[in-house]
C-alpha cells in the first residue's frame, strides 16, 4: 500500500495545484455571475457523467483485478468501450433537453456537453491504470490533462473573448489530446476485441446501484449551487463555488490520493484473503486519512484570509475568507464518508445501501439549503454542507457494522491528531505575519513544522516507529 501511496503523491501535488490555479486564473478573468454560470454548467456535467457513465467506470475499476486474473482483460475492456460509445451517443442526442432548458446559453451548453463526452472516455483509461497499480501512467496523463485543460482555457478568454464556457472547452479539448495519447496503449491492454454481453449484464448489475450512490454523492456537493442560483442568484453561485473550490479541492485531492491508492489494495485483499485482511488495510486507511486531513482542514481554517486574499479575485476574497473554514469542516465530513465510510459496501457489493444513506444526506441538504439561505445567506448553505455530511457519515459508520464489515475510525490517532491540529492552530496564530503570499509562505512552514513536532512527541498513527523504519 505504500508503494501506490508514494506513486500517487506527484498527480495529486499537481491536481492541487492546478485547482488553485484555476481559482485564481478565472476568478480573475470572469466576473462573479460569469463565474456562477461556469459553476452551475460544471455542476450539471457531474451529475450528468454520475447519471449516465459512472455504473460503466465503476465496474472498470472494480472488475479489472479478476479479468486480469483469469485472462479475460479482452472482454472486460471491449465491454466497456461499446458500452462507452452508446453511452456517448446517447449523451449528444439528450443534450438537446440542456439546449431547450438553457436557450440563451447555447455555446455554454455545448462546452458542457464536450466536456462530459471527453472527460467520460479518458476516465475508462484512468480508471483501469488505478486499478491495474499503474501510477506512473496514470499520473502522466492526469497531469497533461490539467496542464492543458487550464491552458486553453485562458488562452479562449484571452485571445478569443470567450467567458465562461472557455474552461470547459479547456476540459474536453484536453481530454480529447490526452485520449489520442492512451487509446493504443488501451488496445494492446485489451489484446483483442471481444466484447461480451454476460460482462455488460455484470457491469450493470454492480455499477448502476453504484452509479445511483454516486449521482446522490454529486448532488450532494452541488445541489447547493442550484438553490444558491434559485434564491440569490448568479453571483452568489460565483462567490460561494470560489470559497468551495479553495476549501474543498486541497482536503478532497488528499482524499483522492489516499483513496485511490488504498481501494486497489483492499479490493486484492478482499479478493485473496477475505473480510478479515480488508478490514486490516481498512484500519490502516483511517490512520493515515486521521494523521494527514485533520492538520489540512485545520491549515485551511488558520490561513482562509491570506489564502483568499492570493487565489481569488478582488471580487470574491471577503465571502471566500468567510465561508472557507466551515467549508473546510464540511470537506473533512465528506472525504471520510467518500474514501473511507463507503469501503465496506464496495467491498462486499452493497452499493444499493450506499446510495439510501446518500439519499438521506441530499434530502437533508436540500432541506436545510432551502430553510436557511433566506435567513442566513451563503452562511446557511454551508451550515446545510456541515450537516449533510455529518449526516451521510454516521449512517454509513452505522450499516457498515450491520453488514459485517464495520469501519473503524482509530479514535486514539482521531485524538492525537486533533491534539496536534492545536498545538499548530495556536502556534499559528501566535505568529505575526504581513499579508498575501508573504503571509502564506510564512504561517504554511510553520504550521507544518509545528503539527509535525507535536505528531512526533504524540506519536500520531505511529509515525514514529515508521520514521525508524524508514531509517534502517
Amino acid at each position: 500500500m505504500k508503494r501506490d501511496i508514494v506513486g500517487y503523491l506527484p498527480v495529486n501535488i499537481i491536481q492541487a495545484v492546478a485547482a488553485m490555479a484555476l481559482v485564481a486564473v478565472f476568478s480573475r478573468l470572469l466576473t462573479t455571475e460569469e463565474y456562477g454560470r461556469y459553476a452551475v454548467a460544471f455542476a450539471a456535467t457531474q451529475l450528468a457523467q454520475g447519471l449516465i457513465f459512472y455504473w460503466l467506470h465503476a465496474s472498470v475499476a472494480r472488475f479489472h483485478e479478476a479479468a486480469r486474473r483469469d485472462g479475460r482483460l479482452a472482454e472486460h475492456l471491449s465491454t466497456t468501450y461499446v458500452a462507452l460509445a452508446v453511452l456517448s451517443l446517447a449523451s449528444i442526442a439528450l443534450s438537446v433537453v440542456a439546449f431547450a432548458l438553457w436557450p440563451t446559453h447555447t455555446g455554454l451548453v455545448a462546452a458542457a456537453v464536450a466536456a462530459l463526452v471527453t472527460r467520460s472516455a479518458m476516465t475508462v483509461g484512468l480508471e483501469t491504470h488505478r486499478a491495474a497499480r499503474d501510477p506512473r501512467r496514470y499520473s502522466y496523463l492526469e497531469a497533461t490533462q490539467h496542464f492543458l485543460s487550464i491552458s486553453v482555457g485562458v488562452l479562449l478568454v484571452a485571445a478569443m473573448g470567450l467567458r465562461e464556457a472557455a474552461p470547459l472547452i479547456g476540459i474536453a479539448v484536453a481530454n480529447a489530446l490526452c485520449l489520442l495519447i492512451d487509446l493504443p496503449a488501451m488496445a494492446r491492454m485489451a489484446g483483442g476485441f471481444a466484447p461480451r454481453r454476460d460482462t455488460l449484464d455484470q457491469f450493470a448489475r454492480y455499477g448502476v446501484a453504484a452509479s445511483v450512490s454516486m449521482l446522490l454523492a454529486i448532488a450532494l456537493v452541488t445541489v447547493d449551487r442550484f438553490v444558491i442560483g434559485w434564491l440569490i442568484g448568479d453571483a452568489a453561485i460565483g462567490l460561494y463555488a470560489v470559497a468551495f473550490a479553495l476549501a474543498d479541492r486541497p482536503l478532497s485531492i488528499i482524499f483522492g490520493w489516499i483513496g485511490m491508492s488504498v481501494m486497489p489494495v483492499a479490493v486484492m485483499a478482499m479478493e485473496r484473503g477475505g473480510a478479515a485482511e480488508a478490514r486490516a488495510v481498512m484500519v490502516r486507511n483511517s490512520k493515515i486519512l486521521l494523521f494527514l486531513t485533520l492538520p489540512a482542514a485545520t491549515g485551511l481554517a488558520m490561513i482562509a484570509e491570506p489564502m483568499a486574499a492570493l487565489l481569488a479575485g478582488p471580487e470574491f476574497q471577503g465571502p471566500a475568507a468567510q465561508l472557507v473554514p466551515w467549508l473546510a469542516l464540511a470537506g473533512v465530513l465528506h472525504g471520510f464518508a467518500n474514501h473511507f465510510a463507503a469501503h465496506p459496501f464496495l467491498l462486499l457489493k452493497r452499493t444499493d445501501l450506499l446510495a439510501r444513506t446518500m439519499a438521506l444526506a441530499c434530502v437533508a441538504m436540500l432541506v436545510l439549503n432551502i430553510a436557511l439561505l433566506p435567513v442566513m445567506g451563503l452562511a446557511g448553505a454551508v451550515v446545510a454542507s456541515v450537516g449533510a455530511h455529518l449526516v451521510v457519515l454516521v449512517a454509513r459508520l452505522i450499516w457498515a457494522s450491520r453488514i459485517g464489515l464495520p469501519a473503524p475510525i482509530d479514535l486514539p490517532t482521531a485524538a492525537k491528531a486533533l491534539a496536534a491540529c492545536v498545538v499548530m492552530a495556536l502556534v499559528i496564530d501566535a505568529v505575526p505575519h504581513p499579508s498575501g503570499a508573504l503571509a502564506l509562505a510564512i504561517l504554511i512552514p510553520v504550521g507544518a513544522a509545528s503539527y509535525a513536532a507535536a505528531a512526533l512527541v504524540l506519536d500520531v498513527a505511529g509515525c514514529r516507529t515508521m520514521i525508524r523504519r524508514g531509517a534502517r
